[in-house]
């Protein structure tokens, strides 16, 4: 039972253990509790997830059945059409505009997903 005020959260344990890995790895029981860099890093997740939703309101991620693919894809509803985000030594590459810059690529850089698809991968 939590202590008052307070509440349980369930999570897998092998995802307990793989985010606790991170925490200690990276030292960061040093400057706080594990819950409390728990709850901090879910905040900040959600933080740029609202600002992704309110910054490019016509972009969407689109969910991919396939691990083992390395791409995050992206609709456009102002185009309807798909942009592929991926990586090419080290280098974020959008097939759809080929630019240095674009709103698919910013887009994918700010959501939690691209990071954990791409980058931790």
């Amino acid at each position: 039972m939590p202590k008052s005020g307070f509440t349980n959260l369930t999570v897998r344990e092998i995802t307990k253990k793989q985010v606790e890995d991170v925490f200690k790895e990276r030292g960061y029981e040093k400057n706080e509790s594990f819950s409390s860099w728990v709850m901090n890093t879910v905040n900040s997740a959600l933080q740029k997830q609202i600002y992704c939703d309110t910054k490019y309101p016509t972009l969407r991620h689109v969910h991919i059945d396939n691990e083992e693919d390395k791409e995050f894809v992206v609709y456009d509803k102002t185009t309807n059409k798909v942009a592929v985000i991926t990586t090419e030594e080290g280098e974020i590459e959008c097939t759809t505009c080929k630019s240095e810059s674009c709103s698919h690529k910013d887009f994918a850089m700010l959501h939690p997903k691209f990071m954990n698809k791409i980058i931790l991968s």
